[in-house]
């Protein structure tokens, strides 16, 4: 029944449902509208500061500014580049993306491997800040989530990074050869070495200084033995020791072991007739502490009678003064990644810089190459000294 002065109750409030629906619909749409607005705006403001900072980039790696990066992550060169840079073969150096970075304006030192006293950090890139500041440390570039960089052998040097999850990328030439880290980190071991064959007062340093030799003749190895060319050959360190192993049976004791036994026929290994082999860490670990076993060449556990060690163990700290243990070159190094009281993987000492150890390992991201910790690490889990002639 219809009123006479108007509409009918149902009609008056479906009449009202119809103007909140649509209402709340353009009210939606003008929302959306505006938050799409504001969201390209800030789209192309991240845009407009992501070139300004690549512009930057490219003028400073233009004009030869740029003599060293620095960076401390591992070094990815040759594992292969993911995603969108997969196309990029031929490259020196990359980094992890996750990692701290920073562009030096000064060249490391050909012989030292240590960068000038007076060089000047021209723009960085601060993991734990998340952003790419100046060398003063004033923000350019806020929110990256990830900044990696690439530099092919043809000096062309991508910067590739991630803001707010969106991805930019710019290539440049680089006018100054940046430095290969693989070719610095070789460099740096060489120059330990030299050192060392000129140290009086590290005990059997020729010794120590061949045992290193041998080591970094071997430097980016994924495994494989590498020939006089530096070409892999088709015997993995985890065959050489036992013939049955797999490829990929973890080897960092078994490389060592192989620098070791190059040396039987030089006379400088401890043994007068065998070079120490092991392919078991936690074995050469308690063998150095306790000596109650030997190992034969077969990896046989066997009785040691006269209790002859095969080398001498030092604790992490001093057992007199309670101080950090300062291994020498050609000490082993034991490490215990989880805390077990057990050693997970060897590698061996090519110097100490002030509380930094540096070390030559095996098996280290899948390769042969160099590594620093703080004396004082809580993964170091103590010293191997052998008993050389």
């Amino acid at each position: 029944m219809r009123r006479q002065d108007g509409f009918t109750l149902v009609e008056l409030l479906v009449s009202m449902l119809c103007m909140a629906l649509v209402v709340g619909a353009v009210s939606t749409v003008m929302l959306l509208g505006l938050r799409m607005e504001v969201q390209t705006s800030e789209s192309l403001g991240r845009q407009q500061t992501a070139g300004i900072v690549f512009s930057m980039l490219d003028k400073l790696t233009g004009e030869g500014k740029v003599k060293t990066v620095e960076f401390a992550c591992r070094n990815l060169a040759e594992e292969g580049v993911p995603g969108h840079l997969a196309e990029y073969k031929d490259y020196k150096l990359v980094t992890d993306g996750v990692s701290s970075w920073k562009l030096l304006d000064k060249a490391t030192d050909a012989v030292t491997g240590v960068v000038a006293d007076d060089a000047n950090v021209l723009v960085r890139y601060d993991a734990s800040r998340q952003a790419i500041t100046s060398g003063s440390g004033a923000v350019l570039l806020e929110n990256v989530e990830a900044a990696r960089l690439l530099l092919t052998k043809q000096a062309l040097l991508t910067f590739d990074m991630v803001v707010d999850g969106e991805n930019y990328t710019v290539s440049t030439y680089c006018r100054t050869a940046v430095p290969d880290k693989a070719a610095r980190d070789k460099e740096f071991i060489m120059a330990a070495i030299t050192a060392l064959q000129t140290e009086a007062v590290v005990d059997k340093s020729a010794a120590r200084a061949a045992f290193l030799t041998e080591l970094v003749g071997q430097y980016g190895s994924e495994g494989f033995i590498l020939n006089e060319s530096g070409a892999a050959t088709s015997t993995s360190f985890s065959k050489w020791y036992n013939a049955e192993w797999a490829d990929d049976t973890p080897w960092c004791a078994t490389y060592l072991s192989w620098g070791l036994a190059q040396l039987k026929d030089a006379g400088v290994t401890y043994l007068p007739d065998a070079a120490p082999r092991y392919g078991n860490i936690e074995t050469w670990t308690k063998q150095l502490q306790m000596s109650d076993f030997l190992q034969d060449a077969d990896g046989n556990l066997i009785e040691n009678p006269a209790k002859q060690y095969p080398g001498d163990w030092l604790n992490k700290y001093e057992t007199a003064t309670a101080e950090l243990t300062r291994p020498s070159a050609g000490d082993l190094v034991f490490f215990d990644w989880d805390g077990s009281g057990d050693a997970d993987h060897v590698g061996a000492v090519v110097c100490v810089q002030g509380d930094e150890l540096y070390t030559i390992e095996g098996n280290s991201n899948g390769r042969v190459q160099l590594q620093s910790y703080p004396l004082g690490a809580a993964v170091i889990m103590g010293y191997g000294v052998m008993s050389w002639n």
